[in-house]
């Protein structure tokens, strides 16, 4: 790992420890990594096991919109719930991030399928929503982030009726590609990847390099 993502790693894992601490949340690392590495004009895919990164380039044509839709914390809601359904599937079936959908299947406790289900179907997702945007694929990635969207609602159930509306709103205006909410769960953003130029209301995401401290 070059000396830059290394350092990058180090900072992701030492403020979610610091975010574990304060509010007792079994958070994951996505945020603090993302943030840690981010570079303009890309996304950024982590590998939650290694903490490896690769950034891919975001095509000219789209940007993507951040819209705040219900505030919430994480605290006292269902996201430590989700993190035990999951250690629960994996006690049965072994890491999810190398199970696959027949392996799911034999998950005797229904809530606890589904819960591995959108685990094991959204790395999928991900990995089509990449080749989708190397492509130049804008109709397909957009797809992706609509089913991203139901099978949190539906399998993960992290979403709220307020979020699904959003969601709809959002794919019912003109130059919107696909949208899904983001985030922990139970309220918070939702993101739709646009045409440029699009008229969606919202926050438009700028190009930003990633994080560093200074000691």
């Amino acid at each position: 790992m070059p000396a830059d993502a290394r350092a990058a790693a180090e900072l992701a894992q030492l403020t979610r420890r610091a975010e574990h601490r304060a509010t007792g949340v079994p958070t994951g690392i996505m945020d603090q990594l993302c943030i840690a590495s981010a570079r303009a004009g890309h996304g950024t895919l982590i590998d939650c096991r290694t903490l490896d990164v690769t950034h891919v380039p975001l095509p000219d044509g789209i940007e993507f919109v951040v819209r705040f839709v219900a505030s919430r914390t994480l605290q006292g809601s269902e996201y430590s719930d989700r993190v035990a359904e999951c250690a629960a599937a994996e006690r049965e079936i072994g890491p999810l991030r190398d199970a696959a959908p027949s392996d799911v299947g034999t998950l005797r406790d229904p809530v606890v399928r589904a819960r591995a289900r959108h685990v094991v179907t959204e790395n999928a997702r991900v990995t089509e929503f990449v080749a989708a945007l190397r492509a130049g694929n804008y109709v397909t990635a957009g797809e992706v982030m609509v089913r991203a969207h139901r099978s949190l609602a539906a399998d993960f159930a992290v979403s709220t009726p307020v979020m699904d509306a959003a969601v709809e709103g959002l794919l019912a205006t003109p130059g919107v590609i696909g949208a899904r909410m983001t985030g922990g769960g139970f309220g918070g953003c939702v993101v739709a990847m646009c045409e440029r130029g699009a008229d969606v209301e919202g926050w438009k995401v700028r190009p930003v390099t990633g994080l560093t401290v200074s000691r």
